[in-house]
């Protein structure tokens, strides 16, 4: 909860200089009701900052999801977001470029509000893209408060929206992209049902999914070696920290076992760097110290197609 430090010229209670009170609608009708409004004021204006914030940083689409509501209080953010909308036609207008229709769901009608159109959407509306169902992905739960801020930090940071799917909008976002795909395969016949959940939740068409199927199928052909990694006969560490004594951590793209043997495999989608090699030496270095051996070392440049040894 939250404590106001606060005063009030009222005896016998002015003779604390400040006393701790619990922030609540219990202070409206009390001597410390002033120090109550000015909380409140001050917490309105935080929360109309935070949607300030929300509502200008997108740099290509902007989604909102809220309740829809009834009557004139505006007691939440919802509330106030549609009596903007509702009291400022002239400013959503037609005109504008906004579209507002009905829309049906399976259990509830919902109001739509938009302007312009993604291309995925664009098809929907048109017909020319059946419905999809959305499907349900596991996500493990942590309960050290490291670890979720960690994995929060690193979503934040490294997914973007592109209005196309999942076509990134620059190289650093694409090579993001790719290492997402590929953390999740376990075994390359799971590779397709993968792709079908991005199809699923529209985060690819199915003619980008066919061209991603292509590429890697290609990977394959050309790279037995790679095919194998990918079978069932290795144990596979994906993404996964090398902690170190002083606190320093290393995470390899994917790890393949038998036994005490490992192979070390990075992904790279850009131009071979010298300081590639250097990472997965180093990556080699760490599993030897954990009593693997042998232990060898490869990187794979997904655009090129071609795998090196390190």
């Amino acid at each position: 909860p939250t404590i106001l430090w606060s005063a009030t010229k009222t005896s016998p209670f002015n003779q604390l200089k400040k006393a701790p009170l619990y922030y609540g609608t219990h202070l409206k009708d009390t001597y410390y009701q002033e120090a109550y409004h000015e909380e409140q004021v001050q917490a309105y204006l935080e929360n109309l900052n935070l949607l300030y914030v929300a509502f200008t940083r997108a740099r290509q689409g902007l989604y909102i999801f809220m309740p829809k509501t009834e009557g004139s209080n505006l007691s939440t953010v919802a509330d106030v977001v549609q009596n903007v909308l509702s009291t400022n036609s002239e400013v959503f207008s037609a005109e504008k470029g906004w579209q507002s229709h009905t829309a049906m769901w399976k259990e509830a009608e919902v109001e739509v509000l938009h302007v312009g159109d993604t291309p995925i959407a664009k098809r929907r509306c048109m017909g020319t893209l059946p419905p999809t169902p959305v499907r349900q992905a596991p996500y493990g739960v942590s309960t050290s408060k490291k670890d979720f801020s960690d994995t929060w930090e690193e979503l934040i940071d490294h997914h973007d929206w592109a209005l196309d799917g999942l076509v990134p909008a620059n190289d650093q976002q694409e090579g993001i992209w790719w290492h997402d795909l590929l953390a999740q395969v376990e075994v390359k016949e799971e590779i397709p049902t993968i792709l079908e959940s991005y199809v699923a939740t529209e985060e690819l068409t199915t003619a980008e999914m066919t061209a991603i199927c292509k590429e890697i199928r290609q990977w394959w052909e050309a790279h037995p070696l790679l095919a194998d990694w990918f079978s069932k006969r290795w144990q596979v560490k994906k993404e996964r920290r090398i902690l170190l004594a002083d606190g320093a951590s290393f995470r390899p793209d994917r790890v393949m076992i038998a036994g005490k043997r490992a192979i070390v495999l990075d992904f790279k989608t850009g131009s071979p760097k010298s300081a590639d090699a250097q990472q997965v030496q180093r990556y080699v270095a760490l599993l030897e110290g954990m009593a693997y051996t042998p232990v060898v070392g490869y990187l794979f440049y997904t655009h090129l197609n071609k795998l090196v040894a390190v």
